[in-house]
């Protein structure tokens, strides 16, 4: 890890770890980790971790602050945290550092993002709004490697029939992510009473 960058490790109920990684241009990295300390880097194991779950936040000493932390991560954390309770907090506010995206693969993200809180939208249709309509296909590809899951919300795009597609974290975390959402428009994944199954 870059000696500009900063790492936070956020814990919210009912999901994996997240480990997020900023730089002073924004937040370069989101992704879910298996619950394993091992997973953890000694840094992440030392900085501090936001039980949100348990309703309080455990606080970094002023050196910790400096070292792990910048305002651009707490500004992305604070989000999160509100996205996690079940608020609507507006992450394309989250700076994003974009480097190495392709222009492709930026657009299908951008897409991705336009995709109203609680909706779901198609992989054909992410094409479709990029001006690609037949590049349904890497229009999955360039989801499947999305390095900021959430800012940029792949979730929300499910296959044309209303299945969930894929997910680079599992399909059980998607799952779970529309849930918290209330998404509707799936066809599948559905428990009999009609909400969305959260269950692998």
């Amino acid at each position: 890890m870059k000696a500009a960058e900063s790492v936070l490790v956020l814990r919210a109920r009912g999901f994996p770890p997240l480990r997020m990684v900023s730089s002073p241009r924004g937040v370069r990295r989101i992704e879910f980790l298996p619950e394993s300390p091992h997973h953890l880097t000694v840094r992440e194991r030392e900085s501090p971790l936001l039980a949100e779950s348990a309703g309080r936040r455990m606080r970094p000493t002023a050196r910790e602050r400096v070292r792990v932390w910048s305002s651009e991560a707490a500004a992305i954390a604070r989000l999160l945290n509100r996205y996690f309770k079940g608020g609507k907090p507006n992450l394309r506010r989250a700076p994003a550092d974009t480097r190495g995206m392709s222009p492709f693969q930026l657009g299908v993200l951008r897409a991705a993002q336009a995709i109203p809180y609680g909706e779901v939208r198609s992989y054909g249709w992410v094409a479709a709004r990029i001006g690609r309509p037949r590049a349904a296909r890497a229009v999955g590809r360039a989801l499947a490697t999305n390095p900021l899951p959430l800012v940029f919300p792949c979730h929300r795009v499910v296959a044309s029939d209303g299945s969930l597609g894929g997910f680079s974290s599992g399909l059980a975390v998607k799952r779970k992510l529309l849930a918290l959402e209330g998404a509707r428009g799936l066809r599948y994944n559905r428990t009999p009473n009609g909400r969305l199954n959260t269950e692998i």
